[in-house]
């Protein structure tokens, strides 16, 4: 009988050890199969997307975060989550780990096509959810799971794999975004450049030519600026310039974006924006600029600004629309300065092409 038992626990034990074996060698060839995917995609979205459809194959979590502050990438914490959940506590968790504690956090879920991913998860123990430092030291990014089954040792060098090929993703991710962006970006105003607007308006164009979309164009310059350089020195006109441009980037949406084409030249693209909406910002950035008290050593230096604004209309041109603002702009100058100069017979075309476009009163 001894034996027989003695027998059957060998037996078992071999099972185990196949059944083991078997699992081990279906895991690392999923782990193969993404770290080769993740370390040929260059956006960080689909490197953390594959992360996760490794770790919920492998692992089947119940919860995953991947947690990302770089303060010159994003300037506050971007967190991606899956499954989606509003549970407050989790988010103070992760924002726990990171330094400033005041950052400002975009959260951000997959459309995950697992059916245990779908559910949205009303409570979890956070004492179950484990954190993996990815890296940490100019960018601080956390790998957080809490797995649905037990975690064995090849788990954790699984894990350990996925976090080294996500370290490495992200550095040479975040690496070419600054190259690229110290490319596209003006370093005085820290808006694009001319090279970036003449990539980014093109496609707007096109995005509005194709789908009829609405995109609105403000062109302004600041009001006799050579006179500020002149009275009180290139480096006020600097300050001036600065305080202008950071006014304006945080009076528009994430979606618009804010160019310097010229010394005290500026091009505001508005995406998706109507040309009533397009007045209406004009008309509060002059107001704003005018009321800027700009401090520079003892002296308080205040600026105004002209305003060109128009409208994409279908059929038109990259060229014809820069041409029409600019345009516009010297209109506003000549007609006094410190004022806006909407294109208002084109306005009108839109409005009655438009039943939407309320008319503009005037």
């Amino acid at each position: 009988m001894e034996n027989v038992l003695k027998k059957m626990y060998q037996n078992t034990v071999t099972a185990l050890q196949l059944v083991y074996k078997s699992t081990t060698g279906i895991d690392h060839k999923l782990l193969n199969h993404y770290i080769l995917k993740i370390n040929q995609l260059h956006d960080i979205d689909s490197i953390i997307y594959q992360a996760s459809r490794c770790l919920s194959y492998i692992l089947d979590y119940r919860f995953f975060a991947f947690a990302m502050y770089d303060k010159q990438y994003n300037g506050g914490i971007d967190i991606w989550m899956d499954p989606k959940t509003e549970n407050l506590a989790i988010l103070n968790h992760i924002k726990n780990d990171f330094l400033p504690r005041n950052l400002d956090c975009n959260i951000r879920y997959f459309e995950s096509t697992l059916e245990n991913n779908q559910r949205e998860i009303s409570h979890i123990d956070l004492t179950n959810i484990i954190p993996f430092k990815v890296m940490d030291s100019q960018t601080t990014a956390i790998l957080y799971l809490y797995p649905r089954r037990p975690l064995l040792n090849y788990h954790h060098e699984l894990i350990g794999i996925i976090v080294k090929s996500l370290a490495t993703a992200i550095a040479n991710f975040l690496n070419f975004k600054k190259l690229q962006n110290a490319a596209l970006v003006d370093p005085l105003t820290h808006c694009y450049n001319r090279r970036a607007l003449d990539r980014y308006i093109a496609h707007d164009v096109a995005c509005a030519e194709r789908y009829g979309s609405s995109l609105g164009i403000i062109m302004f310059d600041l009001d006799h600026f050579k006179k500020i350089n002149d009275i009180h020195g290139h480096r006020a006109g600097d300050a001036v310039l600065r305080a202008v441009s950071k006014c304006v980037l945080a009076a528009i949406r994430k979606s618009d974006y804010l160019a310097r084409i010229g010394g005290e030249e500026f091009l505001l693209v508005l995406p998706g924006t109507k040309f009533s909406k397009a007045i209406e910002l004009a008309e509060r950035l002059r107001s704003i600029i005018e009321n800027l008290k700009i401090k520079v050593d003892d002296k308080i230096i205040t600026a105004t600004a002209s305003f060109g604004v128009t409208f994409y209309k279908k059929g038109s041109s990259k060229d014809n629309v820069l041409k029409k603002a600019d345009e516009m702009l010297y209109e506003a100058k000549r007609q006094g300065r410190n004022r806006i100069k909407p294109d208002l017979r084109l306005y009108h075309t839109v409005a009655h092409e438009n039943h939407n476009e309320k008319p503009l009163l005037h």
